[in-house]
């Protein structure tokens, strides 16, 4: 049997839908960290963030593309004022979330 083999022509890399993807896949790697730095089940984080539980779990998946409000809510229960996203050397892009200043 062979295998099937996907071409797809032109320069996709600049493509919203990629960079969308890429910030999500970004974001979930976060929230895993953080999450599990703090010992943390996927039940208590979405307790902390006053969201069910499936939908925290959504935040690690990469399936779901989170609003305003709650990166917000990610922020608040991570101890951070906000997050920012920028781009390393590499070109991978990062969140950051800004520590409170006590």
């Amino acid at each position: 049997m062979a295998h099937s083999v996907w071409r797809i022509s032109g320069d996709w890399s600049g493509h919203p839908g990629y960079e969308r993807a890429g910030w999500c896949v970004a974001l979930s790697t976060v929230v895993h960290q953080e999450r599990t730095a703090r010992g943390w089940s996927h039940a208590e984080l979405a307790e902390r963030m006053g969201i069910g539980i499936d939908e925290a779990e959504e935040l690690e998946e990469n399936a779901t593309y989170p609003g305003p409000e709650l990166l917000v809510r990610l922020a608040h229960v991570f101890g951070a004022e906000g997050a920012v996203t920028r781009t390393d050397a590499d070109g991978v892009e990062l969140i950051e979330f800004t520590p409170r200043v006590a």
